[in-house]
């Protein structure tokens, strides 16, 4: 049974109601606030699943993406998500194959190209034996050594590098053994840890820069430190240094005003694409010895 007073007053006629404070009370109060809470985290957690399960695409893509840039093959990805997700991914797809059906086109051309002037220089090699004059023979001999190393450089330009199984190598072993062939080389610093990159990779690219110095200046300094988790290796030499920008350098067939006769300009774009297989970084400078400086560095 309700029970509840009425008063009016009759100076204002108003009316006042007078209830037990339990009858007004409602004891669902509490449990209509859990409920609430509830629903709202269930629909966030559903939510939290719908839009992971939209990303995750778009993460593939992204890592596919990296990958692409630095040079690697990479497969094509299979369209999931959202219209709009699986658009991007399709029309990444056609622009992939399509740039590596360009780039096979121009190697399988290169590529022949190179092969089919190895079969005359092979010729005149063998022609010049019946020359006389050492002199003259000698000059030819060269000049057809040079157009060898060119289109070995050519080659190995074009060439779609396969990726081979990273190695646990000691740094400054690998070091050691790359600059045993170099006489003017001093070894500042060497530090030892194992590292896990793709030994024969790395260990050309090296050799080209030393190579490459070798050829301008007559002294070459190298620094290998082990700093957190990345190994930074630079080489720097007392040479004419260069007047191409670090763009430059990379960029196949650009030589300097100081080696136009000298090379095919494909060095430092090989050295380039060995580094980015093993997901390390190029860089170039100004040496303090006056030449230029090279730094590479690795993640480890």
């Amino acid at each position: 049974m309700i029970i509840f007073f009425v008063f009016y007053n009759t100076l204002n006629k108003n009316y006042f109601y007078l209830v037990p404070k339990k009858r007004v009370e409602n004891t669902t109060v509490a449990g209509f606030f859990l409920w609430t809470i509830g629903i709202s985290f269930i629909l966030s957690l559903i939510s939290y699943f719908f839009i992971k399960k939209q990303i995750q695409p778009l993460k593939r893509l992204g890592i596919i993406t990296k990958s692409f840039g630095r040079g690697i093959d990479t497969p094509n990805l299979k369209p999931t998500g959202s219209s709009e997700v699986r658009g991007l991914i399709s029309d990444f797809n056609n622009m992939q194959n399509n740039i590596n059906s360009t780039f096979e086109n121009q190697r399988n051309m290169l590529a022949g190209i190179s092969h089919d002037l190895k079969t005359p220089l092979t010729r005149i090699n063998l022609m010049i034996e019946e020359i006389n004059n050492e002199e003259i023979k000698g000059s030819i001999s060269k000049n057809i050594s040079e157009m060898n190393i060119m289109l070995n450089h050519y080659l190995d330009f074009i060439k779609n590098e396969k990726n081979e199984n990273l190695d646990e190598t000691i740094a400054d072993s690998l070091i050691q053994e790359i600059t045993n062939n170099y006489q003017n080389i001093s070894i500042l610093r060497n530090d030892s840890k194992k590292v896990l990159i793709r030994k024969n990779q790395v260990k050309r690219a090296l050799i080209n820069i030393l190579d490459n110095a070798n050829k301008f200046a007559e002294n070459i300094y190298l620094n290998s430190t082990i700093q957190n988790n990345s190994w930074l290796i630079s080489i720097e030499d007392d040479g004419p240094g260069t007047s191409l920008t670090e763009e430059q350098l990379v960029r196949p067939f650009v030589k300097g005003s100081e080696q136009l006769n000298q090379g095919t300009g494909l060095g430092l774009s090989i050295v380039q694409k060995l580094i980015k297989l093993n997901n390390g970084e190029l860089k170039f400078g100004k040496s303090t010895y006056g030449g230029l400086k090279v730094i590479i560095s690795f993640e480890i």
